[in-house]
């Protein structure tokens, strides 16, 4: 299984597990395609992921569930997908907006070491913390929504999943999410706050991060933003595959 087959792997297996929060939902389609709702009104919480066996009659019944609850989302667009498929998205309106690339990291590039400042959350009551740090990371707007809180207390719950915050006199100026799969560890929801950028906490969190991914699993996979593919290439990461970024206006 090459590389890009793992990060495609994990990948699925993180959307299905944002699915099945119990505020979302998950729906499998015949051809392997997948519909995930997170539960959140955010467009890059809820995905549809197609394969080269996705039909037009599937893409149109993916479509009308969002549209019937009015929730925004992408559909990233793998390099497997064949020449027809995404001719047939795009004309039905499926256009790109953004550019993403798959990236991976091997245990054999280095030793990695966790800072002192790290904090895995583990417990439902800290949630809150993880919530507000990774809220105020994607520069969202204070107060935190109640269904973010509770969405992170769905993410503690999953055992395929570990939470990590890094504190700087404190406050929770990182975070970010590991997600477990069979043949590799994800890096998903990784961001810092606005005013504490640049200033090596981020690397800190990787770090940390990788060291932790590491210890079971031998390949550590995420998929970048193009802002965040130099800070990812810097710290050693690798490009996979150029990932196009599909989303539909959604009716109002």
């Amino acid at each position: 299984m090459c590389e890009l087959d793992i990060f495609k792997e994990n990948f699925f297996s993180t959307m299905m597990m944002l699915g099945k929060n119990p505020a979302g939902s998950l729906t499998v389609l015949p051809s392997g395609s997948l519909v995930s709702m997170s539960g959140l009104p955010s467009e890059d919480d809820n995905y549809v992921l197609f394969n080269s066996l996705t039909t037009q009659c599937e893409v149109k019944k993916s479509l009308d569930l969002f549209n019937k609850q009015k929730v925004p989302f992408v559909a990233p667009e793998f390099p497997d997908l064949g020449e027809q498929l995404p001719k047939m998205l795009e004309s039905l309106g499926l256009h790109t907006t953004n550019n993403y690339t798959a990236m991976y990291l091997s245990d054999k590039n280095k030793t990695y070491v966790s800072d002192t400042s790290c904090v895995e959350i583990t417990s439902l009551s800290e949630a809150e913390t993880w919530a507000i740090a990774s809220w105020m990371g994607f520069e969202g707007k204070t107060p935190v929504s109640e269904s973010y809180v509770d969405f992170t207390k769905y993410l503690i719950s999953r055992r395929e999943n570990k939470l990590f915050i890094l504190k700087d006199k404190g406050i929770a100026v990182c975070s970010g999410l590991l997600c477990y799969s069979n043949r590799a560890c994800g890096l998903y929801s990784f961001s810092t706050l606005p005013e504490y950028r640049r200033r090596g906490f981020a690397k800190l969190l990787m770090n940390s991060m990788a060291a932790v991914a590491f210890r079971s699993h031998n390949i550590f996979v995420l998929l970048a933003t193009e802002e965040g593919v130099p800070f990812y290439e810097n710290f050693g990461f690798l490009s996979l595959a150029n990932i196009p970024i599909r989303t539909l206006k959604i009716k109002a």
